[in-house]
């Protein structure tokens, strides 16, 4: 009878300390609905009311925020995002929020280009161990990019490898690996890595598809001048090659790709 009285007496108080709860529950399983639609536009502006009505709610932040990414709204969803994970820092969800909230801030770090905050949020989710079956292998595929965009290319290899092992059929992770590996002068093993994502990939449909996204954006024309290089695509290489570039001139691999397309001019495209 105590614990009814209680909880028939906290329902009021609750109302009082947080008066838009239910509405930001209501508007969030709205957006999900749209979000499943793929009817982006109206769930990201749904997400976007949510979190303006209910500022201090770490769970509707959070929601929010991951939903905005999805519309690949990454400056919106990062700033939910960076205020759930200072509500978090102070009290602590589950452990699959957790998990999610540092994947995902993670990934809008690395997208608004704050590479070193994405590797710390995705060393923390490493910490915590990962992500469930069957997404093990993304953490370590997101950290294989952020440390080879900073330069970090041993660590990005060891990264993309731990990747490769939990998802051995997905090409772009062998494709990535390679790009590592063909940057850091190991080209026999690069080479033994394209073999495996061409097998699988042959047309490179992975690196258009829209599950990925490349950091820098511009690197994605590295990863086909390398893979159409290993199928005797000369000339199509040297188009990519020049277009990555234009793309990123600043890259720490800009010399290594010239490098590469001055072997490749000197090369009959059959």
């Amino acid at each position: 009878a105590v614990l009814c009285t209680a909880s028939a007496q906290a329902s009021p108080w609750e109302e009082v300390a947080h008066p838009n709860r239910r509405r930001c529950a209501q508007l969030i399983d709205e957006a999900s609905q749209l979000r499943d639609a793929r009817q982006w536009k109206p769930a990201a502006q749904a997400a976007r009311v949510a979190a303006a009505l209910c500022p201090s709610d770490r769970e509707v932040l959070q929601s929010a925020g991951e939903l905005l990414l999805g519309a690949r709204e990454y400056v919106d969803g990062r700033q939910r995002l960076e205020r759930a994970r200072r509500l978090a820092d102070a009290a602590a969800g589950t452990h699959a929020r957790e998990c999610s909230l540092a994947f995902h801030l993670g990934f809008a770090r690395e997208i608004t280009g704050d590479l070193e905050g994405a590797i710390e949020e995705h060393r923390r989710l490493e910490a915590m161990g990962g992500l469930p079956a069957p997404n093990q292998y993304l953490v370590h595929y997101n950290l294989g990019d952020e440390l080879m965009a900073s330069g970090r290319l041993g660590e990005a290899i060891e990264e993309y490898r731990r990747a490769v092992t939990l998802a051995p059929s997905k090409p772009v992770l062998r494709l990535a690996l390679a790009v590592a590996l063909d940057r850091d002068e190991q080209i026999d093993q690069a080479r033994v890595e394209l073999s495996g994502a061409l097998a699988f990939d042959p047309d490179l449909h992975s690196l258009t598809a829209e599950d990925y996204v490349f950091v820098p954006p511009g690197d994605v024309y590295y990863y086909k001048a390398l893979a159409l290089n290993e199928r005797g695509s000369t000339a199509e290489a040297r188009l990519q090659l020049r277009t990555f570039l234009t793309e990123t001139p600043a890259s720490p691999y800009a010399a290594h790709a010239a490098e590469r397309l001055a072997e490749a001019e000197h090369r009959v495209d059959p």
